[in-house]
């Protein structure tokens, strides 16, 4: 009997946590007494390939999670994948899902995705949190490589002891070819990714380790995945903190373009919270455009490209008089985005993502991120760094921005001939923090499926927007007070997002 129902039948239940570490479905009954949960869950390690390591399954944590005493939670722990053999399996599997769910509506709680094989670029699973403040850590990639290009290592955390601050759920030690497991615990450390010993991947530790790969040698064996795993507690001790509420997020808005002057105006409710300074900060949105084109030229290699100059986003100061700050715009053509600092144009980027052309006749969904990262300002396209600015460095940034007081997301300040058209969504701004330092999972290679779930107020969120049904509404980052949105013209807010 588990503990913790034990003390349920003395109707008296402490504050503790239940682990479920082996593969297979289980229940768990909420203490009398208790009306919120804390849950860990890892996905399943994926199995090593012939030239590949498995990736590490995801891990998911949330605290808060509303029950109601004596209800049933149903949980999933989720197996490794099965690793490369080539008289039984010539192909290896990725690792399952781990989940936990209410057994009264089947409302998922958490869920935590398998790592990926080779069949999926060998990327480290995600997952989902649907209650609770919570957080969502991608398992360390496996080492994999594509014909014709450099090997890439596998992933995993320098900081794999203490998950919460882990760049990926991954192992202390990296001395694997696999995706490091991860701890269901804090403070303690998760095992190794699977590496290969003479010409067999050793699998991949508990929990959701990636398996090391089959030296290509006959014979070989692809290393099997660690398997996924649980914990639920309940009380105030086993919090786990660091956690973000929630956010659907699966939404955009619709900008018409030119003709109709579609945009929103911000002001904060925090003082200065607007003001990038001269430290790391990250701006970044979706953006799908449409099959219009306001410059008049509708010919089919420029149709759905922008105004020449169009605004996506800028901070601008709007007292006494109105300057822009900075911002990111449509290039000349309405192409490509450019970079705005202090008024003038500090660097264009190199791919077209804004004609009909340029998407192979296929209007889809980018994810623009500008960072900056001390002097280096980069920008990455779907995840991938920009690498023909400044040979890779970045833009060398001298921005000291202590003048905005206000963002708007559509059209520029100084001119109402300026608009966007299509689509924007999750548009987050973060001050002081550099988001994404290296290139990042954003598509599928084989879908393309989009990897990442929509944007949270993470710790330095100034704004999140173009999220939700609500127009008139944003977020204003943890422990800043609710601003103002004003909205000119007539945009509307959309179910078509990159998410689903």
């Amino acid at each position: 009997m588990a503990i913790q129902q034990a003390f349920m039948v003395l109707g008296v239940v402490p504050p503790g946590y239940e682990t479920y570490t082996n593969v297979g479905s289980y229940s768990f009954i909420v203490p009398p007494g208790f009306t919120e949960v804390s849950i860990v869950s890892v996905g399943g390690g994926a199995g090593g390939g012939g030239s590949d390591g498995g990736a590490g399954g995801g891990l998911v944590w949330s605290d808060n999670v509303s029950v109601t005493p004596g209800e049933v939670l149903d949980i999933n722990v989720g197996a490794g994948g099965t690793g490369y053999n080539q008289s039984t399996t010539p192909n290896a599997i990725q690792g399952q899902t781990t989940y936990v769910k209410r057994r009264s509506n089947g409302e998922y709680l958490v869920k935590s995705y398998g790592g990926g094989s080779i069949s999926e670029n060998s990327l480290g699973g995600g997952g989902e949190f649907f209650s609770g403040n919570g957080r969502v850590l991608d398992g360390g990639d496996g080492e994999y490589t594509l014909p014709g290009e450099p090997t890439v290592p596998a992933q995993h955390s320098s900081t794999g002891s203490a998950f919460k601050s882990a760049t990926w759920a991954g192992s202390a030690t990296p001395s694997g070819r696999g995706g490091g497991g991860t701890a269901l615990i804090s403070g303690t450390t998760g095992a190794d990714g699977g590496f290969y010993v003479g010409n067999t991947g050793a699998s991949g530790g508990k929990y959701g380790g990636g398996g090391g790969q089959q030296v290509a040698v006959a014979g070989g064996v692809g290393g099997a995945g660690g398997d996924g795993g649980v914990s639920i507690a309940w009380g105030a001790p086993y919090l786990i903190g660091d956690g973000f509420p929630r956010i659907d997020g699966n939404y955009s808005t619709y900008f018409r373009g030119n003709l109709y002057d579609d945009y929103f105006d911000y002001s904060p409710g925090t003082s200065g919270v607007f003001q990038l300074g001269s430290g790391n900060f990250t701006i970044e949105f979706w953006h799908k455009t449409a099959n219009v084109d306001p410059n008049g030229n509708t010919s089919g290699g420029n149709t759905g490209r922008q105004r020449s100059f169009a605004v996506f986003i800028e901070g601008y100061k709007a007292s006494p008089l109105i300057s822009q700050t900075w911002a990111i715009q449509a290039n000349s053509l309405g192409q490509k985005m450019v970079w705005i600092e202090g008024g003038n144009l500090a660097f264009e980027t190199t791919t077209d993502t804004m004609t009909n052309a340029a998407l192979n006749v296929a209007v889809r969904w980018r994810h623009y991120a500008f960072v900056r990262n001390g002097n280096n300002l980069d920008f990455y396209l779907d995840g991938v760094k920009d690498t023909s600015i400044n040979s890779g460095n970045g833009y060398t940034t001298s921005l000291n921005d202590t003048q905005t007081d206000a963002i708007r997301i559509g059209n520029w300040t100084a001119n109402t001939d300026y608009n966007i058209h299509g689509w924007m969504s999750n548009v987050r701004v973060t001050k002081g923090v550099a988001v994404y330092t290296s290139n990042f999972d954003v598509y599928d290679a084989y879908g393309p499926t989009n990897l990442l779930p929509p944007l949270t107020e993470i710790t330095g969120t100034s704004l999140l927007d173009c999220n939700s049904t609500s127009l008139n509404t944003a977020y204003w980052g943890p422990g800043n007070s609710t601003g103002t949105v004003t909205q000119n013209g007539a945009p509307t807010s959309s179910t078509d997002n990159p998410f689903s």
